[in-house]
């Protein structure tokens, strides 16, 4: 069974880029730009990894990725920002973010981590 993957990140470009290159190394994946939406889409479906943007219109990545993990505890949430938000970085990860990976990533880490973590799930 193939691993699913939410990508939360208010730029479209950004969300299509990602899942082309993650649906080429075999995951299933959805996207979305705003929080509101993702919680909308986890409460319809489980996701084995969620990919965040850490600041985003509306919604943030911490208050995006509370809702979630309230929904799915078992999901593995990675944040990405390209911005040095300390504050809301630490806030991410005391609330169970895996890591931030800042932009720009190498896409080819992001994916190493990710199968790390998409194969560890339940």
């Amino acid at each position: 069974m193939r691993k699913s993957i939410l990508i939360v990140d208010d730029e479209v470009a950004m969300c299509e880029v990602m899942k082309d290159l993650l649906k080429l190394r075999g995951y299933e994946v959805e996207y979305t730009t705003d929080g509101s939406h993702a919680i909308a889409l986890a409460r319809k479906r489980n996701f084995d990894v969620a990919l965040i943007d850490l600041l985003m219109e509306g919604m943030n990545g911490v208050e995006t990725l509370k809702a979630i993990k309230a929904i799915q505890p078992a999901i593995h949430i990675f944040i990405i920002t390209a911005y040095n938000e300390g504050e809301l970085i630490d806030q991410a990860l005391a609330n169970g973010a895996l890591k931030i990976f800042n932009k720009p990533f190498e896409i080819d880490e992001m994916c190493d981590v990710l199968t790390e973590s998409a194969g560890n799930t339940n």
